[in-house]
């Protein structure tokens, strides 16, 4: 069975973001909105995608 790259938890708020346009330039929704329709403080999203942020980009720069 294949390890999931990401925790649950983290790799929903990080779909969350990215369907929401969090990740659009310019932002199509803020750190805010994300928070209220997860229903979690900004805080917690924030570091949920700070850490899917850093999984990816260590998995993509160790398999350079």
């Amino acid at each position: 069975m294949q390890q999931s790259l990401l925790e649950s938890d983290i790799e929903k708020t990080l779909e969350a973001a990215h369907d929401l346009g969090f990740y659009q330039s310019p932002k199509k929704t803020s750190l805010r909105e994300l928070s209220k329709r997860l229903g979690m403080s900004k805080s917690s999203v924030s570091n949920h995608l700070r850490a899917a942020e850093n999984r990816l980009v260590e998995k993509y720069l160790d398999g350079r």
